[in-house]
């Protein structure tokens, strides 16, 4: 015979097994949040560098208007969670010193969710779980001397800045 005391230790165990499922699918749509967001970064400034400016003047630079277009293809490409709404934002792009920040969050639907709207019968249910996401990529010099070989007029010997970017003979 099923007691009252049994329905409740049944309740409480569905409920228990949900909140695990709830958290095992948050932790991993922030995972895959966190690896895209990443990956998309570093790809987008390597597809991004001016390599006129690189091979003229040695100095890596990214092109910015570039960079915005590709950024969120390169990001819907290397997201494995694709169940939810992502905001993607770009904060800043500088393109003399290799900069690019950018940010995401992603909103996910869990399975407690789920199971709350069920129960409910609605779509009203507010409160879906999110995630966010930062990053920030830079390209960092290994060297700050030019090789022997370079000759380079970027600077006058009073340390004056010349080369706005151009090509100097």
């Amino acid at each position: 015979m099923i007691t009252i005391f049994d329905l409740f230790k049944f309740l409480m165990l569905a409920f228990f097994i949900l909140l695990l499922g709830s958290f095992g699918f948050v932790v991993l749509a922030d995972k895959s949040t966190d690896t895209a967001l990443k990956e998309a970064t570093k790809q987008t400034m390597y597809e991004s560098i001016n390599t006129g400016c690189l091979r003229v003047d040695e100095a890596i630079t990214i092109d910015k208007a570039h960079a915005k277009e590709v950024f969120p293809e390169k990001y819907a490409s290397l997201t494995n969670y694709e169940d939810g709404e992502t905001d993607l934002f770009i904060h800043k792009i500088d393109g003399v010193s290799p900069m690019m920040a950018t940010e995401a969050y992603q909103s996910i639907e869990t399975p407690l969710h789920r199971a709350f709207k069920f129960v409910k019968r609605g779509d009203d249910l507010k409160g879906k779980a999110k995630t966010w996401e930062n990053n920030i990529g830079i390209f960092e010099a290994t060297s700050t001397e030019k090789p022997p070989s370079a000759e380079y007029k970027g600077y006058t010997k009073e340390g004056e800045y010349i080369n706005d970017f151009q090509c100097h003979s």
